[in-house]
């Protein structure tokens, strides 16, 4: 769980992990904040669970979270943001015991996200096969993140990757796609695992939302990346993202010195990509 700053909605986080009734954890915190309030609230809580880790100079979310998953060691790592809260008491039971039930590797579950500013409440869809899906070609992801917040993703330790710390917009989505693609067996959930608190002031996503600078740059990178992985039959939502960043791919390809020629080329790739969405194929 790495931690900054916004030390109310850190113990609402706190306390809603240590309140599961399934009780076998640990719970790593690393901590950006230059106080020592989290530290304070640590103490409060005093329970031999938690382990917590002061960083010495600030990190920033991506390497704080990097250094959490290098010191993880159970059999099962369930990354925590801070602005995400556990649904219920029963979440991460649940959770657990359909993951030992069906000897899944990697796991993902329901979340319910509440914008706090908009004082309102959305709900992610999901369908009875997503999981097949996302396992069969995790690379539509970068067309929907059907996964939403790293709170929602559980995998086991021996697949554990890291996040990119050169990627802001899509930098969960690549992570996932690595993971998912060493995996042998995907699953998710039929119930709830998050409640995912949107808008607030230091949200980890909050400096690149809405920038399509961000966005456009680093989806070109992951259709690039993962371009010969695809197989001709999968239709995902290129439509949407090209009918909206088309020009901006260009504009900055240029802007950022990348070869015309390959955004060009990779322009050409997304159009050949327009399609009926996977979620049809539910």
């Amino acid at each position: 769980m790495p931690v900054y700053k916004d030390f109310e909605i850190i113990n609402k986080c706190i306390e809603s992990v240590i309140a599961q009734n399934y009780t076998d954890f640990e719970l790593l915190i690393g901590d950006d904040s230059l106080s020592e309030d989290v530290q304070k609230m640590i103490e409060v809580f005093n329970d031999n669970r938690i382990i917590f880790f002061k960083n010495t100079k600030g990190l920033g979310s991506i390497k704080n979270t990097n250094h959490l998953l290098e010191r993880a060691s159970g059999k099962y790592i369930k990354i925590q943001h801070q602005d995400d809260i556990m649904f219920s008491e029963d979440s991460l039971g649940d959770a657990m015991n359909d993951i030992t039930k069906n000897n899944y590797d990697c796991y993902f579950g329901k979340v319910v996200v509440y914008h706090e500013k908009l004082k309102r409440v959305s709900f992610r869809k999901y369908c009875d096969n997503l999981n097949a899906i996302v396992k069969k070609n995790p690379q539509v992801l970068y067309g929907n993140n059907y996964i939403g917040s790293p709170s929602n993703f559980i995998f086991k330790t021996n697949l554990k990757e890291y996040f990119n710390e050169n990627f802001k917009y899509f930098v969960d989505v690549d992570f996932y796609i690595k993971v998912i693609s060493k995996s042998k067996k995907l699953g998710n959930s039929i119930g709830f695992l998050t409640l995912s608190i949107h808008a607030r002031k230091y949200q980890i996503s909050k400096d690149v939302e809405s920038s399509y600078k961000y966005e456009a740059l680093e989806f070109l990178d992951g259709v690039r990346k993962y371009s010969e992985d695809y197989p001709s039959e999968i239709k995902t939502y290129w439509s949407v993202m090209l009918s909206k960043y088309g020009y901006t791919f260009y504009k900055d390809s240029v802007d950022r010195n990348i070869n015309m020629k390959r955004a060009i080329n990779v322009t050409t790739f997304i159009k050949a990509f327009i399609g009926r969405k996977v979620l049809s194929r539910c």
